[in-house]
């Protein structure tokens, strides 16, 4: 006997497939150093001292990076949620 997902959980998995969408969408909008970053961390999910280590970037240059690219990110997907113009 098959069950079919019900209504609401479709509904879900189209709901975060449209947001990993945007979120994918608003990395590749980040300036390069931000988004190489970005990917280390939460992509390759590196230490910051790794990917300090990776760049040879300063640590507080890599925490630096990431705290301005989140920032960027709230602003675009911010941006997509209220129907804003994609790349």
């Amino acid at each position: 006997e098959r069950v079919l997902p019900s209504p609401g959980s479709v509904e879900e998995e189209v709901i975060k497939k449209n947001t990993a969408k945007d979120i994918e969408e608003a990395i590749s909008q980040l300036p390069q150093n931000f988004r190489t970053v970005v990917v280390l961390r939460y992509i390759q999910d590196f230490s910051y001292g790794e990917i300090a280590e990776i760049l040879n970037l300063p640590l507080n240059t890599v925490k630096s990076h990431l705290f301005r690219a989140r920032k960027l990110l709230q602003n675009l997907l911010r941006d997509y949620e209220k129907g804003g113009v994609r790349g």
